[in-house]
């Protein structure tokens, strides 16, 4: 069993209050480092937390005391393409090819 399991969502598993310190760039990118507690265990634990300002991603969460920590590296955040959400046309009935036609 891992004591941590990764994560991209902003909000900590267990989060009971954060608090922003301040503005900061990391790997380029703007964000806010937020100080976390999180209730674990029957315990609250600190965390400093790095969240994108746009995008809303933690890049990087450190444990106040230092024991734990994790970071996101070459981090590129791009535009999907609708063309990944398109059903192919022989599965796509509400669309169907010319060559399926009556």
């Amino acid at each position: 069993m891992t004591d941590h399991l990764l994560t991209v969502a902003e909000n900590m598993d267990g989060e009971v209050s954060r608090e922003l310190v301040r503005d900061e760039t990391l790997n380029g990118y703007p964000t806010e480092l937020f100080e976390v507690t999180v209730a674990e265990q029957g315990e609250t634990r600190q965390y400093y937390r790095w969240v994108t300002k746009a995008e809303r991603v933690p890049l990087k969460t450190v444990r106040k005391q230092g024991t734990w920590s994790e970071k996101f590296l070459r981090v590129i955040f791009t535009e999907q393409s609708p063309f990944l959400f398109e059903l192919p046309r022989r599965l796509d009935n509400a669309n169907p090819s010319v060559a399926t036609q009556p």
